[in-house]
């Protein structure tokens, strides 16, 4: 009889053995309301039969949660860059430390999470003989160009944006030739926790709100952000807490980082002090569980002076609540293309101010928006797509 010569492989080692390996270089300023993080960590988790390693600067909860999943990562100190010697120490460092890692450790794909890891790194990479990919969190305002420093993207396989829009605003102003802008530009949306961020019914509702201390007969307001002044809540406040007397079901309540030492965050709690509005407005700080709040509100408010696609936006559609936002980028692509929320032009906080007073008035026209948002949701950001779409892109040499 003829027997099997070879000996008997665990299905654990041959599992492991057949692992593909990701490194991603991740820049963290260690803000806890980080949506980029959010995404990036949904993402690497979702990747089927992948093992992941992590290079960071900076130690954070995100490190946990990815160690918690059985991840790896590695933190590198860097020297605080209090000027440019210092930053090209940096770079020089991390460059040559990168390169010796890649010459002894190999991977399938290495993508990087930022603009600001890619030019501390993009040398050592290609060195080695990788090419990364990586994506695009943020865009510059609409006037201000993009820096020459952005030529490195020329270096890397892929660049993901997360819209059309966006990848449409880099094609426009990216200091690179049509040529390779058309071979880098991608987009993928962000995956949104569907099991978690959904809608709920009226009586689940009235009963979250007790639990926030909100009105069940107020009209409730969120705004979720790091405070600063790319999100601009202190304009915010500045241009419409006189005039909260005019909406006086109105809460409004601002979730997010906030550091009371800071002198942007004091000058907020300052203005609200001032105007004696602390019946109406709240600086709750940053909340471990941001669902509830999506989804007692009444409309998520993005104020922001700009954004990539706002993480606050698609996780308050898929709560089923709507959005009232300035033209950031990403925003006319989801709430004008599909109906379920309105964009106001840049800066015009009196337009602001009326759209606020008809979405109080709007009852039914606001609850439609949100039921087209919650379902939009569903298709624009379903987790097993996206990460379908990142493995291609992460691993297209191996999977072809």
């Amino acid at each position: 009889m003829e027997t099997n010569s070879f000996p008997e492989v665990s299905s654990s080692l041959i599992k492991l053995m057949s692992q593909r390996r990701i490194l991603v270089l991740v820049s963290q300023a260690g803000v806890r309301a980080n949506g980029g993080l959010v995404s990036l960590k949904n993402i690497l988790l979702g990747l089927p039969n992948t093992d992941i390693t992590i290079l960071t600067q900076n130690q954070t909860f995100f490190n946990d949660e990815m160690v918690q999943n059985k991840a790896r990562v590695i933190v590198w100190f860097i020297l605080p860059e209090k000027n440019k010697l210092f930053r090209l120490l940096n770079i020089v460092l991390i460059n040559i430390r990168l390169f010796v890692h890649l010459l002894f450790t190999k991977y399938d794909a290495i993508h990087v999470n930022d603009i600001q890891f890619l030019l501390k790194s993009i040398i050592g990479v290609r060195l080695s003989g990788s090419i990364p990919t990586m994506n695009i969190r943020d865009t510059n305002e609409s006037e201000r160009p993009y820096g020459n420093h952005w030529k490195l993207t020329a270096w890397c396989k892929k660049l993901i944006a997360l819209s059309s829009e966006m990848k449409e605003d880099f094609n426009k102003r990216l200091p690179l030739s049509g040529n390779e802008k058309d071979d880098l530009l991608t987009f993928v949306y962000s995956i949104v926790d569907h099991q978690r961020m959904n809608k709920v019914t009226e009586t689940t509702r009235i009963q979250i709100r007790k639990k926030l201390s909100v009105s069940p007969e107020g009209f409730y307001v969120i705004v979720v952000a790091k405070f600063g002044p790319k999100k601009q809540q202190l304009a915010l406040l500045e241009h419409l807490c006189g005039r909260l007397k005019e909406i006086p079901k109105l809460q409004l309540d601002f979730i997010g980082d906030l550091n009371e030492d800071a002198d942007y965050d004091k000058a907020c709690l300052k203005i609200i002090q001032k105007k004696d509005v602390a019946n109406q407005v709240v600086l709750r700080g940053f909340q471990s569980d941001i669902v509830p709040f999506y989804q007692a509100a009444d409309l998520v408010l993005v104020p922001s002076q700009r954004e990539g696609l706002a993480r606050c936006m698609i996780e308050g559609l898929s709560c089923s609540t709507p959005i009232l936002s300035f033209s950031v980028c990403s925003a006319r692509e989801i709430l004008e293309g599909h109906n379920c929320g309105m964009v106001i032009e840049q800066g015009n906080y009196q337009e602001l101010f009326k759209a606020l007073k008809w979405f109080e008035a709007s009852v039914e026209e606001r609850r439609a928006m949100g039921e087209r948002g919650w379902k939009i949701s569903r298709e624009l950001f379903k987790e097993e797509v996206i990460i379908a779409q990142y493995e291609r892109l992460f691993f297209s040499d191996h999977l072809n």
